[in-house]
């Protein structure tokens, strides 16, 4: 990777030039003592006693609870959006979620009460990746 700032020697003038580009803003990612504090708050919810389909919407639920759980001083807002996002990536990519996601059936909520339903093209996941790919581009 090129460095951000690189020195160059103007010929006509023989100074030195520098040549900007703009930096890329630097990705946060959750970090490896935050998941723990998650882990034991997610295990309140019998949602996640065993892996079935959850409601579309229930990261913004989980951060909620976590973030009155977690004090302030101990883990920013930021972390705990971080790790939330992070558990759930892991927690949706298991092979039983998904067998569970393709079998169809309720979503449920934090408290495994039914919410909604999978919709048919949610079971294949490449089709339903497909269409709101198509979806994005063509509005």
């Amino acid at each position: 990777m090129k460095p951000a700032i690189s020195i160059i020697k103007d010929p006509a003038k023989g100074m030195p030039v520098t040549n900007t580009r703009p930096r890329r803003k630097k990705l946060r990612q959750s970090t490896v003592e935050d998941q723990p504090v998650i882990w034991d708050l997610v295990q309140r919810f019998p949602l996640f006693s065993a892996p079935s389909p959850m409601k579309l919407g229930v990261n913004a639920e989980l951060q909620q609870f976590c973030r009155a759980a977690i004090p302030e001083d101990m883990m920013s807002r930021t972390r705990v959006r971080l790790a939330v996002h992070y558990f759930l990536f892991h927690w949706t990519r298991q092979p039983a979620y998904q067998a569970a996601l393709k079998a169809g059936g309720p979503r449920y909520d934090l408290w495994m009460k039914p919410c909604g339903g999978v919709l048919d093209e949610e079971t294949d996941h490449r089709k339903f990746r497909m269409t709101r790919q198509a979806a994005k581009h063509h509005p």
